[in-house]
């Protein structure tokens, strides 16, 4: 393979590839997300609002090990949750004690809307 490689934006080279096989290496009981999160972390690769890139992150080594450069630990079965598939929006109406006849209304009747960006962390 010829190097440097370019995956979304980023030259990937040897020394990368080096420095990711020894990232795996050194935690061989992570998950992929976590491995994607800390190299992110390790890159300072983050997104405007400064949040980590860590979903780019995960396609990049998803492409160094289809490509064979890297090899990743298993992939982890995901749990929808605890009691299976659970329709977890009427649990968080009723967290939030929202009443979804109040809102049971056309839009035009709403507006002026604003929208505020938030973060999940």
């Amino acid at each position: 393979m010829r190097f440097p490689l370019i995956i979304r934006g980023i030259e990937v080279d040897d020394r990368d590839i080096g420095f990711i096989r020894s990232l795996i290496e050194s935690h061989k009981d992570k998950s992929r997300y976590y491995l994607s999160k800390l190299l992110a972390k390790e890159w300072e690769w983050v997104q405007f609002n400064g949040r980590m890139k860590d979903r780019a992150c995960r396609d990049i080594l998803s492409i160094l090990e289809q490509n064979v450069l890297i090899k990743l630990p298993p992939l982890q079965k995901f749990r929808d949750n605890i009691r299976g598939n659970h329709d977890i929006s009427k649990d968080f109406i009723e967290i939030r004690g929202l009443d979804t006849i109040l809102i049971a209304c056309s839009l035009r009747s709403l507006l002026p809307l604003s929208f505020k960006m938030v973060c999940q962390s």
